[in-house]
């Protein structure tokens, strides 16, 4: 995978703003089989905005009903704790999930619930937990055929 980020750019970045990107990255090199096509329609410097305009071809793909970014949308969703832009995107993808939610494979919809239920048990919970609880109201609601 190619990724150029500006060094430069990196090294100005806060130290915890580094953390969050070096974490994105290394999510997104977990994830390769899924995200090589949308990293590869990429060509940014700041690593926060490469991240975002990676994770915004997610969402796009999530609406054009593409399986591996509904994959990859949940993984994120279940995986990742602390990323740039994160809870836009995380609600973003929570929105595009629930809208194409017949696309869901059932194992990440069991991960989604307990997800979900992880960060009920939090004192404070995140924000993009209000779209995560509408989603799986909509799994208990209208459950779907195992995929």
């Amino acid at each position: 995978m190619q990724v150029n980020w500006d060094i430069q750019t990196y090294k100005r970045m806060a130290e915890c703003a580094q953390q969050e990107a070096d974490a994105a990255r290394k999510w997104i090199d977990d994830n390769q089989s899924l995200s090589d096509q949308f990293v590869a329609k990429v060509n940014e410097g700041h690593p926060a905005i490469w991240f975002s305009s990676v994770m915004r071809l997610v969402e796009e793909g999530i609406d054009a009903k593409k399986q591996d970014a509904v994959d990859l949308g949940c993984r994120y969703v279940i995986q990742q704790e602390k990323t740039p832009f994160g809870k836009i995107h995380k609600s973003n993808i929570l929105i595009r999930l629930k809208r194409n939610r017949e696309l869901i494979k059932q194992k990440y919809i069991i991960e989604l619930i307990k997800t979900y239920e992880n960060y009920q048990k939090m004192n404070y919970t995140p924000r993009e937990v209000r779209e995560l609880s509408k989603l799986v109201r909509e799994f208990m609601q209208n459950p779907t055929a195992e995929s």
